[in-house]
């Protein structure tokens, strides 16, 4: 299998759906090895992708870029709760020497 970006050869288009539109194409390399004959068989990132949710259909594909932009969010929200989590025990240590100091005026 090889990874192509437009139709090279006969037939020149997807071998499930036929389209012709360019981007991700698979080309199944098909070979007879008992003669030189090799067959063109593609199948576009649509119909890759079909096939690809019949074997497996409870994973879901995400975007890249959704995927990084999450990844963002989950950072920045674990940050802001370091940030919080600092700030609660600065408040801590403020409120035990409060009370240490009510202590000793006592």
């Amino acid at each position: 299998m090889e990874l192509l970006y437009n139709y090279q050869i006969a037939p020149g288009c997807c071998h499930r759906c036929r389209t012709t539109k360019s981007g991700k194409i698979i080309d199944l390399r098909r070979e007879d090895p008992d003669k030189v004959l090799r067959q063109a068989v593609y199948l576009c990132e649509d119909c890759t992708t079909a096939a690809y949710m019949l074997l497996n259909p409870p994973l879901v594909l995400v975007d890249r870029q959704v995927l990084a932009d999450k990844d963002g969010e989950i950072t920045a929200l674990a940050n802001e709760i370091t940030r919080l989590m600092d700030e609660a025990a600065a408040m801590d240590a403020r409120l035990v020497r409060a009370i240490a100091s009510q202590g000793a005026d006592a």
